[in-house]
């Protein structure tokens, strides 16, 4: 089981401070986040997003010649675009020298409590 997690009554949970959340809402919980972060930013046009989650619910994977993920889920690239006024959205995983990238640009914050603060704006 992964610090942090839980089972209760069957399904798995998060402890977020005093808050319990159900596993399958994380996802969700982070995106609405970074749709509501990127909606009180008017200045904020270009946003970079590090996850190591390979689930196809953020990824846009081709099945051809193997598995190829091409980017962000084009149904979440539009609701960015049209919904918080993002004109470049970036999602990478944190390989080394992605990780290493944006610390050494200050892109990204060891804080995990303030979502701004992951993002270093």
């Amino acid at each position: 089981m992964d610090i942090g997690k839980a089972k209760n009554d069957g399904a798995e949970t998060h402890l977020f401070g005093n808050l319990l959340v159900r596993s399958e809402y994380d996802d969700l919980i982070v995106w609405k986040q970074i749709l509501e972060e990127s909606r009180t930013r008017e200045q904020l046009k270009h946003l970079v997003f590090v996850t190591d989650d390979e689930k196809e619910d953020w990824w846009w994977i081709v099945r051809s010649g193997g598995s190829k993920r091409l980017g962000l889920r084009p149904e979440l690239a539009e609701e960015i675009f049209s919904e918080a006024g993002i004109s470049r959205f970036y999602i990478y995983n944190s390989t080394p020298s992605v990780s290493c990238i944006l610390q050494k640009g200050s892109l990204i914050s060891r804080s995990s409590k303030n979502l701004s603060s992951r993002f270093g704006m």
